[in-house]
């Protein structure tokens, strides 16, 4: 929270929503830097596990049934077999933080694909909307 703002005029700077799971941090991101700089991301192939994230202020733990040497923190099995994909998680903090905001469709296909093409540069392919 200290840090971002400081970044922001810098105009190459942009945030990658990678294995963020809380919707406060996409609020802020896209608050400082505004959709037109916040790049969806997925960090995979680790979102593909089942599990969950829970924070409080910096500190987060994730939550997984898979017996990884870092998972001391296990739930009840039948916590545990709601678990969804991370990647899930991920894309519901998103949405919330959009619904939040009032971003309109075309902010959030932003995020999801405009941002990542800029950076890239153009891949010789098309919008779907663009193409005859």
């Amino acid at each position: 929270q200290e840090s971002l703002p400081q970044l922001a005029d810098d105009p190459g700077l942009c945030f990658d929503t990678a294995a963020v799971m809380n919707p406060d941090v996409h609020r802020f991101a896209l608050e400082t830097l505004g959709p037109e700089r916040v790049v969806f991301g997925t960090d995979s192939p680790i979102l593909f596990m089942r599990g969950r994230r829970r924070w409080e202020g910096r500190t987060y733990v994730n939550h997984t049934s898979y017996p990884f040497y870092f998972n001391k923190d296990r739930e009840p099995p039948a916590v545990e077999a709601g678990y969804t994909l991370y990647l899930y998680e991920s894309l519901r903090a998103i949405k919330q933080a959009c619904r939040e905001l009032g971003l309109t469709r075309r902010q959030i296909e932003s995020i999801f694909y405009d941002n990542a093409r800029r950076l890239l540069g153009s891949t010789g392919s098309e919008r779907l909307e663009d193409q005859p």
